[in-house]
């Protein structure tokens, strides 16, 4: 057995996610009531940078290496310990530069160091998984650093412009879409499917999935960056293939869907009722997100999407919180790398209600600005359950102080 401190690393994570909870709602707060204090492009630099590296990559990373190292019996155990620690050091860099000053030389050359040692894990990832015949996920998770590598160009091009201080609107945009995109549709979602997909057939012994699922989401996400920037004037053949992407990926959907259901995936996971919940809300959470991919492709639906800001925040949040940050949480609750206990299931029941219905209010005002329809008091709404889903991060992060000791894997 290797002595891997899994639980630590994770309560680490945690706690960044709290941080990122604390900075959205001062993000919140100041769109709708009076706030002097921090400058809210400066807050939005830092709550991105942080929650992309200091949460979700931190806590996919952990999860990727605590699942790689019983197949190579503990080799480079000192070298992911060592990526993770310089992973945490670079996106509290990057936090604390942004919240200071925005964009400039520090916060550049700390945005610089989080791509390169992201980078650095994948090189080892895949040397070690290499030698691997036998991981459920191996294809997932390297397909997702490939996405990860193409993420990285949205950011070079944009550190450019802001060296050089020429900045092109359009660029602008395009390359903060092409980073995001190919960071929540690529790096995270290939990543999480690997982590499932290696704990379905290994832990739960489901059948292989279908291979049709992976070419078809593989294939598809290159062209379906043309999502994100439908609001430019594409060629009719590129805007014929992300139309094609949007189909695939909603028909890979349903593949997948039909695919858990004939295997009874939630039943399988036996008498953990908040983890069948939860997995349950995250696949209807996908299923909106392809749904409403597929529609985005109307030219008219996407004019309108875009043209409200309230509708891509609504889009945005249900990706990164209410499947990604989900997902991470409860894969890490249903294997015991959260310790289960009274506290810790309050705090993920209020954490799932609390986005449901951030979510909910989101959408509302989202589909109500469409006709510049205000929701009476919808600002204290969002505040209030914005301050909810910190309240319940914090009683996670709480519940697992006590029990962050060394976890054997």
């Amino acid at each position: 057995m290797l002595n891997f401190p899994a639980k630590k690393w994770f309560l680490i994570s945690i706690f960044n996610f709290l941080i990122v909870a604390v900075i959205g709602a001062i993000m919140r707060y100041k769109i709708g009531f009076d706030f002097p204090y921090f400058d809210q492009k400066n807050l939005q630099n830092g709550h991105s940078h942080f929650a992309f590296a200091g949460w979700l990559s931190q806590a996919i990373m952990l999860i990727m290496v605590g699942i790689l190292l019983p197949y190579t019996g503990g080799r480079r155990f000192k070298t992911y310990n060592w990526i993770l620690g310089l992973n945490l050091f670079t996106a509290y860099g990057m936090l604390l530069a942004f919240l200071a000053n925005g964009y400039n030389t520090v916060s550049i050359i700390f945005s610089t160091a989080s791509i390169i040692i992201s980078l650095i894990f994948a090189f080892f990832y895949l040397k070690d998984l290499s030698g691997l015949k036998l991981i459920s996920g191996k294809n997932w998770f390297i397909i997702s650093f490939l996405f990860l590598l193409l993420s990285t160009f949205g950011t070079v091009v944009l550190v450019y412009m802001m060296v050089v201080r020429d900045i092109h609107q359009e660029a602008y945009l395009s390359s903060i879409y092409w980073y995001l995109h190919f960071q929540y549709n690529g790096w995270f979602f290939f990543a999480c499917m690997g982590i499932i997909v290696h704990y379905m057939q290994s832990k739960l012994a489901l059948p292989k999935m279908p291979d049709a699922v992976f070419w078809y989401f593989s294939l598809s996400c290159i062209p379906a960056f043309g999502l994100s920037v439908l609001w430019r004037e594409l060629p009719i053949l590129i805007y014929g293939s992300v139309a094609l992407a949007a189909a695939g990926q909603f028909y890979a959907w349903i593949v997948l869907l039909l695919y858990f259901r004939k295997n009874q995936a939630l039943t399988k996971l036996g008498n953990n009722l908040i983890a069948k919940i939860i997995f349950a809300f995250i696949a209807t959470a996908l299923t909106i997100k392809f749904t409403l991919q597929l529609c985005s492709v109307i030219p008219f639906v996407s004019t309108l999407a875009f043209g409200f800001r309230s509708i891509v925040i609504a889009y945005l949040h249900l990706v990164l919180i209410g499947i990604i940050s989900m997902f991470l949480i409860t894969y890490a609750y249903t294997t015991k790398l959260l310790v289960v206990n009274k506290m810790t299931s309050i705090g993920i029941s209020l954490f799932l209600a609390s986005v449901i219905v951030y979510e909910l209010a989101l959408a509302i005002q989202g589909i109500a600005s469409l006709s510049y329809t205000v929701i009476p008091k919808i600002d204290y709404i969002l505040v209030s359950f914005t301050a909810l889903i910190v309240a319940s991060i914090a009683i996670l992060f709480i519940s697992q102080i006590k029990y962050a000791g060394i976890r054997k894997i």
